[in-house]
């Protein structure tokens, strides 16, 4: 699928352009603006350092400003022809210049066309200034969710060693089974394997992250700051009308229709002849004599089945942006419905854990903390009381990141900020 998004740039070249959208410019000794990571990096220093340094915002900026050459190119006339000749015999000599003009709009059209595919190239960086973007908040929000998470699995880990002390303690008094020692032993097992897990996945969500922003993929990152959940209430009916009307990939693909409809016209203008004028000088040493005189030559457009065929052609290719218009509007309508979806989805559950569960789990650990050391509640219950709390957290640090994640992934959809 063409990657799918929309607002007009405001601005020149280049990707220090799009600092100044999120006002994160800053500016070096030099006065060239550059943007570093703090050691406390926020998401915005990430944006930001990614809208400077990312290979493919450059490309889609490059792009454009190559295709705003085209226009000036297709406007221009031919390039006028110089022509020189002698004949022996007669010793005459003749110098001409010639230039050939195209028929009435001919030119016109093809700049038109120009513009049109520059505008379109306009938009398109907009569209990858979106989905770097996009790119940049899902790998800080794993990012930072992962390391969360690993925080999350050291406390309970810290815990559970504790108990295992405490257990330790109470089987050599005789107050414990052996079995309740070992299934202990077992959860810091387990615990010690789960940390491992985090601290070998950190690098590789470390490297996408590195890599969304532009930098290379081993480059230290610095500790990302917490996630904070996103509770926005969002429309779904002003969300699709806005997506409508400012998605930039839909605008990239109107412009593309405007230059394919502007072609059919250009086509078209081929059945009709263009016109060369010209001036010679000639000298013949002969009658000692000189003059000038002009030219005036037609092209004669006969082929008619190549004329035909180029119309045809035109046509087709109206067709084709037509279809990829109307297919990347379904699409992206699908697409941002289940976007939705999933970020409702997340603040619900969101509030859910953070509300009821979370609490209520702590409290059960609390409750049976207290009865297994009164003798009322199995070890096994304990376990399980720590298991319980640790996956709620994860899951509500999990729906955070999801929030975070799923929020920017509607705004590449209607192509501004949604973020507070």
């Amino acid at each position: 699928m063409r990657k799918i998004l929309g607002v007009h740039l405001l601005a020149a070249a280049g990707a220090a352009v799009l600092l100044l959208v999120l006002g994160h410019e800053r500016v070096s000794a030099q006065g060239s603006p550059t943007v570093q990571l703090p050691d406390s990096a926020t998401l915005e220093d990430y944006l930001a350092y990614a809208g400077e340094h990312s290979p493919a915002l450059k490309a889609a900026a490059a792009r454009w400003d190559a295709a705003t050459r085209v226009g000036p190119q297709r406007r221009s006339l031919p390039d006028p022809t110089l022509s020189l000749s002698a004949t022996q015999m007669e010793r005459r000599t003749s110098l001409g210049v010639s230039q050939m003009l195209p028929f009435f709009g001919k030119r016109a059209l093809e700049g038109e066309m120009a513009d049109e595919e520059a505008a379109a190239a306009e938009r398109q960086v907009e569209v990858a200034r979106l989905t770097v973007f996009a790119r940049v908040v899902a790998g800080y929000a794993e990012y930072a969710f992962s390391r969360q998470a690993l925080a999350n699995v050291r406390e309970s880990l810290a815990l559970v060693r504790q108990l295992e002390e405490v257990t330790l303690t109470r089987y050599r008094t005789g107050e414990a089974p052996y079995a309740d020692l070992v299934r202990a032993q077992v959860e810091r097992g387990r615990l010690e394997d789960e940390v491992r897990t985090w601290e070998d996945r950190l690098p590789a969500e470390g490297a996408l992250l590195n890599a969304a922003i532009g930098r290379p993929a081993d480059a230290p990152l610095p500790e990302p700051g917490a996630l904070r959940p996103r509770p926005l209430r969002l429309d779904e009916g002003s969300l699709l009308a806005e997506l409508r009307q400012a998605n930039p990939e839909l605008a990239s693909i109107r412009h593309e229709v405007a230059a394919a409809r502007l072609g059919i016209d250009r086509a078209r203008r081929a059945y009709y002849p263009d016109l060369g004028i010209g001036l010679e000088y000639m000298r013949s040493g002969e009658m000692n004599r000189s003059g000038v005189g002009a030219m005036v030559s037609v092209t004669l457009p006969v082929r008619r089945q190549r004329l035909r065929a180029g119309v045809e052609e035109a046509e087709a290719r109206h067709e084709v942006v037509r279809a990829l218009e109307q297919e990347a509007g379904n699409l992206l309508e699908a697409e941002a419905r289940g976007a939705l979806f999933r970020y409702n989805d997340a603040l619900r559950k969101g509030a859910l854990y953070q509300n009821e569960l979370v609490p209520q789990a702590r409290q059960s650990l609390v409750a049976t903390e207290a009865a297994y050391r009164a003798g009322a509640a199995t070890y096994q219950d304990l376990i399980e009381s720590y298991r319980t709390v640790l996956a709620f957290e994860l899951v509500l640090a999990r729906t955070v990141a999801d929030q975070v994640r799923h929020l920017a992934e509607l705004e590449l959809y209607v192509g501004r900020r949604l973020r507070p």
